[in-house]
Formats: structure tokens, C-alpha cells, sequence
């Protein structure tokens, strides 16, 4: 959901059906994409995430893909790259992916 807040802007919130988990970020504050793949240091298995980050690349929020998502993450590198800008669209589409 999105919510409008006074002089810090639109509010985005995810959270699971039952609301045992729940993200709130402000779009205005993101950046860039980054679709990063590395190494679990822990089992040597290949990891899949995406890397919010503020336009002076401060991260802000990094989203582990788990097995299930990893065609949609392979769809989104292959179609964006490996770094997007991102313009926060609220009330058309969550992101309105650019060439970077």
C-alpha cells in the first residue's frame, strides 16, 4: 500500500498476508537498482539480490531472492542490466525502470 506523508512523501509498504513481516520505504529516496549475485559465505551456493539504493548509492534496503524467484531476477538483469535508475511512479507502477 502507499500512504502520503506530510513533507517526507510516499510511503511504501510491504508486508506478508498476515502481517508477520512488514517494510516501509520511502520511494522518493530510492535511486538505483542493483541486481547483485555473489556467494552465500556460509554454504558456497550461488545468491540472487536486489540492492535499493538512495541516488548517492547509500544502500537502503537489500532483498535476498530465494530459489523460486530466480528466473524473475534472471529476467530483470537481462532486461535492465545489472544497474538501473529507478523513477518512483506511485499510482501507475510501483518503478519505471531507465537505462542507467
Amino acid at each position: 500500500k502507499y500512504t502520503d506523508i506530510p513533507g517526507k512523501g510516499e510511503l511504501a509498504t510491504f508486508s506478508t498476508e498476515d502481517k508477520s513481516f512488514e517494510c516501509h520505504i520511502y520511494l522518493e529516496r530510492i535511486g538505483w537498482a542493483k541486481l547483485v549475485q555473489g556467494t552465500s559465505k556460509a554454504t558456497g551456493n550461488p545468491t540472487h539480490s536486489i540492492r535499493l539504493t538512495a541516488p548517492d548509492e547509500t544502500p537502503l534496503l537489500t532483498v535476498v531472492v530465494d530459489a523460486d524467484g530466480v528466473s524473475a531476477w534472471q529476467g530483470m538483469k537481462d532486461k535492465y542490466g545489472e544497474t538501473a535508475l529507478i523513477e518512483a511512479e506511485v499510482g501507475d507502477a510501483l518503478f519505471s525502470f531507465s537505462d542507467a
